[in-house]
């Protein structure tokens, strides 16, 4: 039998050999089993009993046997741990465990790490041999940094001095001013303005200069180099190098960082800043004539209501179209910001002249870098044209900007600045305070703006949470301030426009290594002195509302040279919530954007100059890719079923072929006037609407997530059959559980839907409004 048995087990191989207790357990669970110190050896107690009486000697003997090999398992355990001291690197630090460098791995897990390596035998990259001509170069280059580290020490010095006498004239020019003496005693070097001409990027270092061929790193591209996935090298983003996205899996933390908790920044140092300076007719001329406030119902901009936007408290967000076109040809959307005041200078001329000497005012516009060339030769004719002539002044390269939005936005930046103690910011340190607790910036008065000086965030850093006091009380005083905004009482100048200002404070800034030794002299747990020669950096913070029910966003304005170490401090900073501030690109924005039901620029504006490029090199890149698969893992468009008996793509797969739907003909952005004149009925003679592109919003009633380039190829026509198909779809597809109810009468999806119709009635009304679209 036993033979019989063996045989039928060798033909027949898919019979079990064993019997499944004696089946070997999963290799995996067999290794944890076997791992040291997890079976512990025990001795039996019932030798210490003889005759029912306790042996108290053998007793002790027993349990010391027992915890002598408690502890052994808990050596051996921490011996034969599965995770290594590289892999328990927190996930924001995982770009270090590529590298079996010790000095790599935080100061925390060294000493394991090189323990674990020793154990392992773990290979060491050994240094190469020095070559004597190597070895020779080697010394010239240290000869070398020598000499220059003693002419930086003394250019050093020589700008210190520098920057003293310049910091002494101009204290001693507003003080002649104040006491009513003549200025011109004190001979004070103004850098020049250079009008009507576009200014070049800044001179980078000479290690970095080779790079930056046919483009401009922005202050905080080492930052985000090492963090970020960048734009290709030889295919810069308008002119720049900028980050596409973080390189760790940032979709679900960029949601909630921007919506739920914590915070997310951007170095929006790219965008663009002209100022405009001139008299106040001419001004408001210009403005006008690329349309400012046009998109407003009624223009309110240019009444009475309007008036703290020109007196420099508010800011001015909206569309500017090209000269006399009747808002059918936009060229971008913009961000205006008065100053409140004409300077010193300025005033003193015009009280000397007669009474009727016009007032001299100036502004910023700040513009997306794709339009901005587009912006800048329809201002420059504009205000050649004006009577007096405007003067028109490049700014980009010289002010950069950070723009962050979350709930932990505000909290991040009063504790970053720290504004300078006088009469200019007495005002506003006591409402940075008050708004420590915001957590939505739209709660504030819309586009409210904030100036002041601030001191050098190193200085301050690294930051520490303060105690909170009582939180009602706080919220109370936060109410009370959102309702009687303080600042609307006295205007101030705004300290960003100020030239002198702005080259005093880059010129002062100190570098790391100096600030790392004033941190090395002062006391442990206080931050260092303030010195009379320490950077007053000007700074312009103003917010950005995005819609109802959507989180508002902080934008902060500054002098290039002074982003980078703002941005390096609020990265480090630690919120309330747990963790830092997360940084973002442009991915990330268009991600936001998409959240909100908001368009992004230029790439959902394909009926402008900027957004049909966005959309030729999107279509590029698309058809390159597309280009490089296999035919058996693409898409064949030509053959693509688009149902009702029809196959093949309408138009370019690849891209949004805005081209094929209008037939040849040209086609436009129609502003927002348009398309709600046109759902209204009110016909203009003038307008085609059949030849215009307008911004919509899809709200997706069942599952169903759409990606780029999806396309809608049929809604309900007038046909009895088709709209009751439509509507029987609506039906069978209804919302299930955990998924959102159709809109209630009233609600903001449907607007104008009757308040007393039932479920069908607003079926029929919406039916009715995609008729009313499509015709």
């Amino acid at each position: 039998m036993a033979s019989k048995q063996s045989s039928s087990s060798k033909s027949n191989p898919a019979k079990r050999k064993d019997p499944p207790s004696q089946r070997a357990r999963d290799p995996k669970r067999r290794k944890m089993f076997s791992a040291p110190g997890r079976n512990l050896p025990v001795q039996s107690s019932d030798e210490a009993f003889s005759n029912g009486q306790l042996d108290v000697a053998k007793f002790v003997k027993a349990r010391e046997f027992e915890i002598r090999a408690l502890e052994d398992g808990i050596k051996q355990a921490a011996k034969g741990l599965a995770s290594r001291a590289f892999q328990e690197v927190p996930r924001e630090l995982r770009r270090r465990t590529a590298s079996h460098n010790v000095k790599r791995v935080p100061k925390r897990l060294q000493a394991r790490a090189k323990r674990e390596m020793i154990q392992d035998n773990t290979p060491v990259r050994k240094k190469k041999r020095i070559l004597p001509q190597q070895r020779l170069r080697i010394e010239t280059v240290r000869r070398m940094e020598s000499v220059k580290k003693r002419l930086q020490t003394k250019k050093a010095e020589k700008k210190a001095k520098r920057i003293a006498s310049l910091e002494n004239e101009v204290t001693i020019t507003e003080d002649n001013e104040e006491n009513g003496a003549s200025a011109a005693l004190v001979k004070v070097r103004k850098p020049k303005v250079k009008t009507s001409v576009l200014r070049s990027p800044p001179t980078p270092r000479a290690k970095f200069r080779k790079r930056q061929l046919e483009k401009t790193w922005l202050p905080s591209h080492l930052y985000h180099n090492k963090r970020a996935r960048m734009t290709p090298p030889k295919q810069p983003l308008w002119r720049f190098a900028l980050p596409l996205t973080p390189s760790e899996k940032s979709y679900r933390k960029t949601h909630r960082a921007s919506s739920l908790r914590n915070a997310i920044a951007w170095d929006t140092s790219y965008m663009s800043t002209i100022r405009l300076h001139g008299v106040d007719k001419s001004l408001e001329g210009l403005l006008k004539a690329i349309g400012v406030g046009s998109g407003d119902k009624p223009a309110v901009l240019w009444t009475p209501k309007g008036a703290k936007w020109k007196r420099g408290l508010r800011s001015w967000s909206g569309w500017v179209f090209k000269r006399d076109s009747d808002t059918e040809h936009p060229i971008c959307p913009v961000t205006i910001i008065w100053n409140s005041e004409a300077s010193k200078n300025q005033e003193s001329k015009q009280s000397d002249g007669p009474d009727r000497a016009p007032k001299l005012r100036e502004l910023m516009v700040r513009c997306h870098p794709s339009a901005f060339l587009e912006l800048w030769t329809e201002v420059t004719n504009l205000a050649k044209v004006q009577k007096p002539a405007v003067k028109v002044e490049d700014l980009r390269f010289e002010l950069g900007s950070i723009e962050i939005t979350g709930p932990s936005s505000t909290e991040a930046l009063v504790s970053i600045l720290h504004p300078i103690n006088n009469e200019e910011n007495e005002s506003t340190i006591g409402l940075l305070q008050k708004l420590k607790i915001l957590t939505n910036p739209n709660m504030l008065p819309k586009n409210v703006v904030l100036s002041m000086k601030i001191s050098d965030p190193r200085l301050h850093s690294p930051l520490k949470h303060a105690p909170e006091g009582h939180v009602q009380s706080k919220q109370e005083e936060l109410l009370q301030v959102c309702h009687q905004w303080p600042l609307d009482k006295n205007a101030s100048p705004i300290v960003l426009f100020d030239k002198n200002t702005r080259t005093l404070a880059t010129k002062s800034l100190q570098t790391q290594k100096s600030i790392n030794r004033r941190k090395a002299q002062a006391k442990p747990g206080e931050n260092p002195l303030p010195q009379k020669g320490d950077a007053k950096i000007p700074i312009l913070l103003f917010t950005t509302n995005s819609g109802t029910g959507n989180q508002g966003a902080w934008t902060l304005m500054m002098p290039w040279k002074c982003v980078l170490p703002v941005w390096y401090t609020l990265m480090h900073h630690p919120v309330s919530t747990g963790g830092t501030i997360r940084f973002g690109g442009i991915n990330e924005q268009r991600q936001i954007a998409y959240e909100s039901g908001r368009p992004w620029f230029p790439a959902d504006y394909p009926g402008t100059k900027a957004g049909m490029e966005w959309e030729l090199r999107e279509r590029e890149d698309v058809k390159a890719a597309w280009d490089r698969k296999p035919k058996g893992r693409r898409t064949e468009f030509d053959s693509l079923n688009l149902g009702h008996e029809k196959r093949g793509e309408i138009g370019l797969g690849w891209s949004c072929d805005w081209d094929a739907l209008q037939k040849s003909k040209p086609f436009h952005q129609a502003s927002f006037l348009r398309a709600q004149a046109l759902l209204k009925d009110n016909n203009d003679p003038t307008f085609q609407p059949s030849s215009a592109l307008y911004n919509v919003k899809i709200t997706m009633i069942t599952k169903g997530a759409p990606q780029a380039r999806a396309r809608i190829y049929r809604l309900p026509n007038s046909n009895p059959k088709d709209r009751s198909l439509w509507l029987s779809f609506l039906d069978h597809q209804g919302p299930k559980k955990n998924q959102r109810s159709l809109p209630k009468p009233g609600d903001h999806l449907y607007p104008g839907t009757p308040q007393d119709s039932d479920l069908l009635g607003r079926k029929r009304y919406c039916a009715r409004v995609n008729l009313e679209c499509q015709n």
